[in-house]
Protein backbone atom coordinates (compact mmCIF):
# COMPACT_ATOMS: atom_id res chain seq x y z
CA UNK A 1 0.00 0.00 0.00
CA UNK A 2 1.29 3.41 -1.11
CA UNK A 3 -0.27 6.77 0.13
CA UNK A 4 0.86 9.55 2.85
CA UNK A 5 -1.23 11.83 4.23
CA UNK A 6 -2.48 15.09 2.77
CA UNK A 7 -4.13 18.66 4.04
CA UNK A 8 -7.82 18.28 5.47
CA UNK A 9 -10.45 19.96 3.47
CA UNK A 10 -13.49 21.62 3.83
CA UNK A 11 -16.36 19.06 5.59
CA UNK A 12 -19.92 19.32 4.37
CA UNK A 13 -23.04 19.52 6.20
CA UNK A 14 -24.97 16.48 6.59
CA UNK A 15 -28.11 15.00 7.82
CA UNK A 16 -27.07 11.47 7.93
CA UNK A 17 -23.81 9.40 8.93
CA UNK A 18 -20.57 10.53 9.62
CA UNK A 19 -18.00 12.42 7.87
CA UNK A 20 -14.09 11.71 8.34
CA UNK A 21 -11.28 13.88 7.05
CA UNK A 22 -8.27 12.25 7.01
CA UNK A 23 -5.87 14.05 4.52
CA UNK A 24 -9.20 13.71 3.95
CA UNK A 25 -12.85 12.59 5.09
CA UNK A 26 -14.51 9.34 5.93
CA UNK A 27 -18.70 9.48 6.64
CA UNK A 28 -19.22 7.45 9.54
CA UNK A 29 -21.71 5.25 11.05
CA UNK A 30 -22.10 3.35 14.71
CA UNK A 31 -20.38 0.18 14.59
CA UNK A 32 -18.25 -2.10 17.45
CA UNK A 33 -14.39 -2.03 16.65
CA UNK A 34 -11.42 -1.58 18.40
CA UNK A 35 -11.27 1.57 21.00
CA UNK A 36 -9.78 4.78 20.40
CA UNK A 37 -6.55 5.02 22.10
CA UNK A 38 -4.65 8.36 23.24
CA UNK A 39 -1.02 8.67 23.19
CA UNK A 40 -1.57 11.39 25.87
CA UNK A 41 0.31 13.96 23.60
CA UNK A 42 -1.39 17.11 22.06
CA UNK A 43 -0.18 18.48 18.84
CA UNK A 44 -1.82 22.37 17.49
CA UNK A 45 -4.19 21.31 20.50
CA UNK A 46 -5.64 18.27 19.19
CA UNK A 47 -5.63 14.88 20.64
CA UNK A 48 -2.75 12.04 19.10
CA UNK A 49 -4.62 8.82 18.57
CA UNK A 50 -2.60 5.27 17.43
CA UNK A 51 -6.06 3.71 16.79
CA UNK A 52 -9.25 4.90 16.06
CA UNK A 53 -13.19 3.77 16.25
CA UNK A 54 -15.50 6.22 15.04
CA UNK A 55 -18.07 4.28 17.30
CA UNK A 56 -16.86 5.80 20.46
CA UNK A 57 -17.54 9.33 19.39
CA UNK A 58 -20.21 11.81 20.40
CA UNK A 59 -22.80 11.75 17.82
CA UNK A 60 -24.10 15.10 15.63
CA UNK A 61 -20.10 16.90 16.35
CA UNK A 62 -17.41 17.15 14.45
CA UNK A 63 -13.87 15.83 15.96
CA UNK A 64 -10.16 16.60 14.93
CA UNK A 65 -7.10 14.04 15.46
CA UNK A 66 -3.39 13.32 14.84
CA UNK A 67 -3.03 9.79 13.90
CA UNK A 68 0.54 8.61 15.33
CA UNK A 69 1.96 6.63 12.68
CA UNK A 70 5.61 5.04 12.05
CA UNK A 71 8.65 5.71 14.26
CA UNK A 72 11.41 6.82 12.60
CA UNK A 73 14.95 6.40 13.44
CA UNK A 74 15.45 9.43 15.65
CA UNK A 75 12.51 8.94 17.29
CA UNK A 76 10.10 11.17 15.93
CA UNK A 77 6.88 10.13 14.19
CA UNK A 78 4.98 10.35 11.35
CA UNK A 79 1.32 12.10 11.66
CA UNK A 80 -2.14 12.20 9.51
CA UNK A 81 -4.75 14.68 10.38
CA UNK A 82 -7.80 12.84 10.67
CA UNK A 83 -11.36 15.02 10.81
CA UNK A 84 -14.30 12.95 11.73
CA UNK A 85 -17.68 14.52 11.80
CA UNK A 86 -19.90 12.40 12.99
CA UNK A 87 -24.17 11.94 12.16
CA UNK A 88 -26.54 11.90 14.77
CA UNK A 89 -28.10 8.98 12.45
CA UNK A 90 -26.46 5.86 11.84
CA UNK A 91 -25.51 5.33 8.45
CA UNK A 92 -22.60 4.26 5.68
CA UNK A 93 -18.87 5.17 6.75
CA UNK A 94 -17.26 6.88 3.63
CA UNK A 95 -13.67 7.46 3.35
CA UNK A 96 -12.49 10.42 1.48
CA UNK A 97 -8.62 10.09 0.94
CA UNK A 98 -7.25 13.04 -1.13
CA UNK A 99 -3.41 12.66 -0.77
CA UNK A 100 -2.14 14.57 -3.28
CA UNK A 101 0.89 12.18 -3.97
CA UNK A 102 2.74 10.90 -7.11
CA UNK A 103 5.62 9.98 -5.76
CA UNK A 104 5.06 6.82 -3.94
CA UNK A 105 7.73 6.22 -1.18
CA UNK A 106 9.38 3.05 -0.71
CA UNK A 107 11.34 1.47 2.36
CA UNK A 108 11.10 0.14 5.87
CA UNK A 109 9.13 3.38 7.32
CA UNK A 110 6.53 4.49 5.28
CA UNK A 111 5.38 -0.07 4.66
CA UNK A 112 5.54 0.82 8.89
CA UNK A 113 3.31 3.22 8.48
CA UNK A 114 1.12 2.19 5.58
CA UNK A 115 0.42 -0.44 7.63
CA UNK A 116 -0.57 1.18 10.74
CA UNK A 117 -2.75 3.92 8.82
CA UNK A 118 -4.44 0.59 7.03
CA UNK A 119 -5.24 -1.52 10.09
CA UNK A 120 -5.69 0.63 12.92
CA UNK A 121 -7.32 3.85 10.73
CA UNK A 122 -8.67 2.64 7.39
CA UNK A 123 -10.30 -0.68 7.50
CA UNK A 124 -12.22 -0.23 11.08
CA UNK A 125 -13.82 2.60 10.11
CA UNK A 126 -15.05 2.50 6.27
CA UNK A 127 -17.74 1.08 4.41
CA UNK A 128 -16.65 2.65 0.65
CA UNK A 129 -13.37 4.41 0.12
CA UNK A 130 -12.57 7.17 -2.42
CA UNK A 131 -8.79 7.71 -2.74
CA UNK A 132 -8.01 10.71 -4.89
CA UNK A 133 -4.82 10.84 -6.55
CA UNK A 134 -2.10 12.65 -8.96
CA UNK A 135 0.13 11.55 -11.28
CA UNK A 136 4.05 11.50 -10.35
CA UNK A 137 6.18 14.79 -10.56
CA UNK A 138 7.04 15.54 -14.43
CA UNK A 139 4.26 13.88 -16.03
CA UNK A 140 0.49 14.85 -15.99
CA UNK A 141 -2.73 12.57 -16.53
CA UNK A 142 -5.43 13.67 -17.51
CA UNK A 143 -8.99 13.81 -14.87
CA UNK A 144 -9.78 9.90 -15.10
CA UNK A 145 -10.68 7.09 -12.75
CA UNK A 146 -9.28 3.58 -12.43
CA UNK A 147 -12.08 1.30 -11.09
CA UNK A 148 -12.51 -2.71 -10.86
CA UNK A 149 -15.58 -2.36 -13.10
CA UNK A 150 -16.27 -5.83 -12.70
CA UNK A 151 -17.58 -5.20 -9.02
CA UNK A 152 -20.85 -3.60 -9.13
CA UNK A 153 -20.39 -1.28 -6.19
CA UNK A 154 -17.39 0.25 -7.55
CA UNK A 155 -18.41 0.54 -10.90
CA UNK A 156 -21.63 2.43 -9.74
CA UNK A 157 -19.41 5.19 -7.85
CA UNK A 158 -17.43 5.28 -10.56
CA UNK A 159 -20.20 6.45 -13.27
CA UNK A 160 -21.44 9.06 -10.93
CA UNK A 161 -18.36 11.17 -11.37
CA UNK A 162 -18.95 13.54 -14.79
CA UNK A 163 -15.22 12.85 -16.49
CA UNK A 164 -14.92 11.16 -19.86
CA UNK A 165 -12.41 8.35 -18.83
CA UNK A 166 -12.91 4.95 -16.85
CA UNK A 167 -10.46 2.61 -16.95
CA UNK A 168 -11.43 -1.00 -16.07
CA UNK A 169 -8.22 -1.63 -13.93
CA UNK A 170 -7.35 -5.01 -12.12
CA UNK A 171 -5.39 -3.42 -9.73
CA UNK A 172 -2.01 -4.09 -8.39
CA UNK A 173 -0.54 -5.80 -5.33
CA UNK A 174 0.33 -3.36 -2.46
CA UNK A 175 -1.31 -0.24 -3.66
CA UNK A 176 -3.79 1.18 -1.13
CA UNK A 177 -7.30 0.39 -3.60
CA UNK A 178 -6.05 -3.33 -3.71
CA UNK A 179 -5.66 -3.88 -0.33
CA UNK A 180 -8.84 -2.20 0.78
CA UNK A 181 -11.09 -4.21 -2.11
CA UNK A 182 -9.06 -7.35 -0.38
CA UNK A 183 -11.04 -6.25 3.11
CA UNK A 184 -14.03 -6.23 1.37
CA UNK A 185 -14.12 -2.66 0.66
CA UNK A 186 -15.30 -1.08 -2.56
CA UNK A 187 -12.49 1.33 -3.19
CA UNK A 188 -12.33 4.25 -6.31
CA UNK A 189 -8.83 5.90 -6.97
CA UNK A 190 -9.25 8.90 -9.13
CA UNK A 191 -6.39 10.41 -10.69
CA UNK A 192 -7.09 14.35 -10.67
CA UNK A 193 -4.44 15.78 -13.05
CA UNK A 194 -0.55 16.38 -12.40
CA UNK A 195 1.35 16.30 -9.13
CA UNK A 196 1.98 18.96 -6.93
CA UNK A 197 -0.88 21.62 -8.39
CA UNK A 198 -4.06 21.90 -8.40
CA UNK A 199 -6.14 22.16 -11.33
CA UNK A 200 -8.96 24.42 -11.49
CA UNK A 201 -10.80 22.57 -14.77
CA UNK A 202 -10.75 19.04 -13.15
CA UNK A 203 -11.52 19.53 -9.05
CA UNK A 204 -14.84 20.57 -9.84
CA UNK A 205 -15.55 17.51 -11.47
CA UNK A 206 -14.33 14.89 -8.76
CA UNK A 207 -15.98 17.02 -6.21
CA UNK A 208 -19.24 16.83 -7.78
CA UNK A 209 -18.43 13.04 -8.41
CA UNK A 210 -18.07 12.34 -4.44
CA UNK A 211 -21.39 14.34 -3.23
CA UNK A 212 -23.32 12.02 -5.98
CA UNK A 213 -21.52 8.93 -3.95
CA UNK A 214 -22.48 10.76 -0.61
CA UNK A 215 -26.05 11.00 -1.84
CA UNK A 216 -25.89 7.72 -3.13
CA UNK A 217 -25.18 6.13 -0.12
CA UNK A 218 -27.75 8.55 2.07
CA UNK A 219 -25.59 10.30 3.83
CA UNK A 220 -26.40 14.24 2.24
CA UNK A 221 -29.56 15.14 1.05
CA UNK A 222 -30.01 16.79 -2.99
CA UNK A 223 -30.84 15.75 -6.35
CA UNK A 224 -27.83 14.38 -8.45
CA UNK A 225 -25.67 16.55 -10.56
CA UNK A 226 -23.68 15.17 -13.54
CA UNK A 227 -22.76 11.83 -13.94
CA UNK A 228 -20.47 10.05 -16.53
CA UNK A 229 -23.72 9.91 -18.59
CA UNK A 230 -23.24 13.86 -19.40
CA UNK A 231 -19.80 13.89 -19.65
CA UNK A 232 -19.87 11.33 -22.60
CA UNK A 233 -17.30 9.00 -21.30
CA UNK A 234 -14.62 6.54 -22.63
CA UNK A 235 -13.99 3.09 -21.38
CA UNK A 236 -10.44 1.94 -21.52
CA UNK A 237 -9.67 -1.59 -20.40
CA UNK A 238 -6.53 -1.83 -18.27
CA UNK A 239 -4.97 -5.23 -18.33
CA UNK A 240 -2.93 -6.68 -15.81
CA UNK A 241 0.97 -5.29 -14.97
CA UNK A 242 2.73 -5.98 -18.11
CA UNK A 243 -0.01 -6.30 -20.41
CA UNK A 244 0.03 -4.28 -24.04
CA UNK A 245 -1.87 -0.99 -24.82
CA UNK A 246 -5.30 -1.17 -24.78
CA UNK A 247 -7.54 0.75 -26.78
CA UNK A 248 -10.09 3.62 -26.17
CA UNK A 249 -14.00 3.20 -27.04
CA UNK A 250 -16.64 5.94 -26.63
CA UNK A 251 -18.91 6.04 -23.96
CA UNK A 252 -21.81 6.81 -26.13
CA UNK A 253 -21.14 3.26 -27.94
CA UNK A 254 -20.68 1.88 -24.15
CA UNK A 255 -23.80 3.12 -23.33
CA UNK A 256 -25.57 1.70 -26.45
CA UNK A 257 -23.47 -2.05 -25.78
CA UNK A 258 -25.01 -2.23 -22.20
CA UNK A 259 -28.47 -1.56 -23.48
CA UNK A 260 -27.70 -4.47 -26.13
CA UNK A 261 -26.95 -2.25 -28.93
CA UNK A 262 -23.20 -2.84 -29.64
CA UNK A 263 -22.46 -1.62 -32.80
CA UNK A 264 -21.27 -5.01 -36.18
CA UNK A 265 -17.78 -5.32 -35.69
CA UNK A 266 -16.50 -3.31 -32.34
CA UNK A 267 -16.27 -4.69 -29.05
CA UNK A 268 -18.99 -4.90 -26.55
CA UNK A 269 -17.85 -2.44 -23.72
CA UNK A 270 -19.40 -4.01 -21.61
CA UNK A 271 -17.08 -6.63 -21.46
CA UNK A 272 -14.51 -5.31 -20.63
CA UNK A 273 -16.17 -5.60 -16.84
CA UNK A 274 -16.28 -8.96 -17.00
Amino acid sequence: MHRRGASTRPVVKIRTSTIVTLAAAMLTAFAAQAATVSTGDVIQGKRVISHLDVADLEPGRKHSFYFQGAQMATGQHWYVPVVVAKGEIPGKRILLISGVHGDDAGGNAPTRHAGLVFNRLFKPNADYVLDNHTSTTGTHITASIFAKMGRPEIRAMAELFPIEQIWNNPGYPGTLETALVDAGIPALPTEVGAARSFDRRMIPLFVEGSMNVLKRHGVVAGPMGRTSKEAGYLYRQRGAPGAGNARWLPGAEGRAAQQGGARPGRRNPAQLFR
